[in-house]
This record gives structure tokens, sequence and C-alpha cells, in this order.
């Protein structure tokens, strides 16, 4: 059965969520953003590397702002303490 889902619709994922638990009685903590995002995954599986790779570009782009100083909220002479290897 394929979901449509609608994100503001509180009921509808509600459904989903308690469809879900009927049908996998071992899923014990499964929450309504749970559901919404599980079903978003199943329907477009795709989104998921999509969005990593978008979060990796993101944290990429801020990091090089604050090193640059154009991040108005981290100081000026901003850098990174990297780990030394053992």
């Amino acid at each position: 059965m394929i979901y449509q889902l609608y994100w503001s619709d509180e009921r509808e994922i509600f459904m989903l969520s308690e469809d879900r638990k009927n049908r996998f009685p071992n899923v014990v903590f499964s929450t309504l953003s749970n559901v919404a995002i599980n079903m978003c995954l199943y329907s477009m599986s795709q989104r998921f590397i999509w969005s990593g790779l978008q979060t990796y570009c993101d944290v990429i782009d801020f990091v090089n702002s604050c090193i640059q100083g154009r991040h108005p909220f981290i100081v000026k002479k901003f850098s990174i303490i990297r780990e030394k290897k053992a």
C-alpha cells in the first residue's frame, strides 16, 4: 500500500502510525515524526542520499564561511581544532 502523506495533517500521520504498530508489533517507540520520515523515504528512497549530500555541503559551506570571517555570529579569528592522529 502506497501512502500519500500530508505533512501538516497530524491525524493522517497518527492513523498511519497506528496502522504500522498493528502491522509491526515489535516497533515499540514509533513517533509521528518517524512515521512521516519513513513513509517519505519509502515512497522516494533516493531522498535519503540527497539529503545526506545536502547536509554535507551545508556543513562545508558553514565552516568555510566561518573560516573566512563571513558569519555574523562567529568571531573572525575562527579556526578548527583538528584532532591529531595517533
